[in-house]
């Protein structure tokens, strides 16, 4: 349940941050689209370290709960 919440709790900042990325301040020499996709950078970047965190704390999960179901049939 825990893992659930913390992936929804995931999507949610990554909508925002999506959202929040067309917005830009200043008059620089960047071209807009090149602002725009360096911050979808840090977005994606972001999406990807959480990401792999859900992959292993899923597969720790999952080795767990083998182990202990083994150990639970062994112990019949």
């Amino acid at each position: 349940m825990r893992l659930h919440a913390t992936f929804y709790f995931f999507a949610a900042v990554v909508f925002l941050l999506l959202v929040d990325s067309y917005k830009t301040l200043g008059d620089g020499k960047l071209a807009l689209g090149s602002i725009v996709l360096l911050q979808l950078a840090y977005v994606f970047a972001y999406a990807f370290w959480c990401s792999s965190l859900f992959f292993v704390g899923h597969a720790f999960q999952w080795i767990t709960a083998a182990r202990v179901a083994t150990a639970k049939r062994a112990a019949e």
